[in-house]
Formats: C-alpha cells, structure tokens, sequence
C-alpha cells in the first residue's frame, strides 16, 4: 500500500533567493573593510597612536595588549566569518568549512575575552562611563556565549541548533561595527558632532563628557541588542514549517485522512503482514526499488522554510543598508559628514 502522507513536492531549496543577503552583506562590508583598515590596522598595528581616539587606552603594557587583541582577533572575526554563510564551500570545501570555523569560533571566543578583561583593567570606567563599561562587558558576554554555543552544537553534530547560534554569533561579530555604523549615517544627517577636543575632553578616569549623553548611554546597550534581535527574526523566519503543517504544508484530502487513520490503528503485525503480501504480489525490481528509497536518506521529510517572507525581510534590509552606505560615502565625499572613523 502506498503511503497517503508521503509528499511528492520538493522542499524550495534556500540558493534560490540569496541575493537579498548577499547584496546586505556587501552593504556593510563597503562601510567595514575601509573602517577596518584605518581604524584598526592603521591605528593599533602600524602607528599604534592607541589615544588618537580614545583615552587612556594605552596607560599600562597590559591594557595595551588587551585592546590590541581584542581588535586584531576581531578583526579576523570580520573577515573569516562571512564565508561561513556560503553554501558553495560548505558544499564543495567542507573541510575548509569545518577549519575555518574553528578558527573563526575561538577568534571570537578570545575577542571577547581580551575585551572583558580590558573592561576590567579599566575598572568599567571607559569614556562613556560605568553604563558603557558594563554594556560593553555585557556584550563581551552575549558574543563570548554565541560563539561557544555554535561549536558546542557544531560538535554535537545539532546542524539546526549550530545553524542558529551561527546566525546569532555573526550578528554580535557585525555589532561592533554597526556601533560605528549608525554614528556616520547620524553623521551624514548632522545629527553628531564629533569634535576632537570636546572628545578628549575628559576627567582623570577617562571618562568623557561627550560620551555621557543620553543617546550615547542607549547605544551603548542597543548596538549589539537589535541586531541580536534581527538575528532571533531570522532565525523564526527560518524555521521548520512542516511541523507545523500536516505532510509537509500539504493539506490532505478527507479520504487521506482516513487511509492514514486507517494504517495507525493496525497493529504492528497486521502492517507487516499487509507489507509483506503487498511485496509478494508486486515485481521483484519494484521491491529492491522500494527498500532502496526507504533506506536513503533523502526520503525523510525534509525542513520546509518560507523563503518567501525570509527573503522579503532581506530585502528590505538590504536595501536600507545599501542606500545608508551610499548616503555615508555621499556626505563624506562633499564634506559634511561630522563622523570621523
């Protein structure tokens, strides 16, 4: 007897509509790699002018180490992640798939490490404060907890639950950079004005007035909370359908629902019977054919997404984040953008 709940439609595969996210990855990464270059390599590993920025950053050898770590392997974390999200390599490369994020996952992990610890040389009094101090270290936290959670599954072999975490652990990575992020797009509106004496204006804990506004207190904590909750709306929007749905999405018939009734309230033996007379009555190929799709694993129902509405959130946000960037770039180039990387 054929199964009345077996699903004859494919499952819409998610490389069909990538573009949405790969146009907002290549958005941001516009605004980041520049960012990257002078603000980090330019600044902590070349000219090493750690107090050009900020203040007191760079008072003793260890906080010095600490902060140059942090953004070194944060550093790697931008560049090496994003691959991770490519089904290409996954596919094609898986070993390179599985080092990379390994090597990925512990940068992250240290990245927010060397950071905490920063935060607790400096006693939580960075420029903005106590508030910004445990915001930060907060972050350190959320980021540090990602990053385990993505190998922990990874290794438990959970794809579904690692594929999550990842999503999440990559929201965090592209956090510190999206702090930086909304300061220019502010910028390109005149709506922050980053003067560098007012900056370093600042009493003998380092602590600046320019950073104890109010807006600068609630970025402090928004910066990496909305994008993680960007992450948990993707993740929702990537969930499994087919649980629930019957059969996958498919709605059945009344006389289905019946049949498959009728299949459940056989007992054990009395399907092994019927399967088995069922076998002996149907060519010997036919039954090779079927024990064959029953033991592959492509005959377990697979996940079903909407990739609909996943894609269509992408969009919208790529395309908000690719007409940011070029507004960015737009008011610098004509010189009244107030937001200095």
């Amino acid at each position: 007897m054929t199964s009345c709940c077996a699903n004859s439609d494919k499952p819409m595969r998610s490389s069909a509509l990538q573009w949405p996210w790969i146009l907002l990855n290549v958005s941001l990464y516009a605004f980041a790699l520049p960012w990257m270059l002078s603000a980090i390599v330019n600044q902590y590993f070349i000219s090493k002018d750690y107090d050009s920025t900020l203040p007191g950053l760079d008072d003793t050898a260890a906080r010095i180490f600490f902060i140059s770590a942090h953004m070194g392997l944060g550093l790697i974390c931008l560049l090496l992640y994003p691959l991770q999200f490519s089904q290409c390599i996954r596919r094609r490369f898986p070993k390179f798939h599985r080092w990379n994020g390994r090597v990925s996952l512990l940068a992250a992990l240290f990245t927010s490490l060397c950071g905490m610890v920063f935060i607790c040389l400096k006693k939580f009094h960075l420029v903005g404060g106590i508030n910004m101090g445990i915001a930060f270290f907060t972050y350190g936290l959320v980021f540090g907890t990602c990053a385990v959670m993505t190998g922990y599954f990874a290794r438990k072999r959970e794809f579904r639950r690692h594929k999550n975490w990842a999503i999440r652990s990559y929201s965090q990575i592209l956090a510190s950079m999206l702090y930086r992020y909304f300061y220019a797009v502010l910028g390109g509106f005149q709506a922050v004005h980053f003067d560098p004496e007012e900056i370093l204006n600042c009493d003998e804990m380092d602590v600046c007035d320019y950073f104890l506004k109010p807006f600068d207190a609630i970025h402090a904590w928004t910066f990496f909370i909305v994008p993680l909750l960007f992450a948990e709306a993707v993740i929702y929007l990537l969930r499994d359908q087919s649980k629930e749905q019957p059969t996958d999405g498919m709605h059945l018939s009344q006389e289905g629902e019946e049949s498959c009734k009728h299949e459940e309230e056989e007992s054990p033996g009395e399907q092994m019977n019927n399967n088995d007379n069922a076998d002996q009555t149907k060519p010997e190929s036919e039954v090779i054919d079927k024990s064959k799709a029953e033991a592959s694993p492509t005959n377990k129902s697979a996940p079903q997404t909407n990739f609909i509405y996943l894609n269509s959130f992408g969009a919208l946000f790529a395309l908000i984040f690719l007409g940011s960037t070029v507004f960015i770039y737009v008011t610098s180039a004509l010189g009244i953008n107030t937001f200095s990387v």
